[in-house]
């Protein structure tokens, strides 16, 4: 069902935040990303816990947090800028 699909999205995301390391070296991430993406993670799970959602309702949520999830990759940096 979709909810199986917003849980495995959920748990995604976290897993991903866990590794995120902020900081200005390369391969490290932009400060804030972990904070955008937890927050992110906060709005789908309020989905996944609502017995109520719709459909689309968790299907959107699914696409939030992939785009989060997505901006957060694209946080990467890539090498040191001096």
């Amino acid at each position: 069902d979709e909810k199986a699909g917003l849980k495995k999205s959920i748990n995604s995301a976290k897993t991903f935040c866990d590794s995120i390391v902020e900081g200005t070296e390369g391969g490290q991430y932009k400060e804030g990303t972990k904070a955008t993406l937890n927050a992110a993670i906060t709005e789908a799970e309020k989905v996944l816990l609502n017995e109520e959602a719709t459909t689309d309702e968790i299907n959107n949520a699914i696409k939030a947090l992939d785009k989060a999830a997505k901006d957060a990759k694209a946080n990467r940096i890539s090498k040191v800028v001096k």
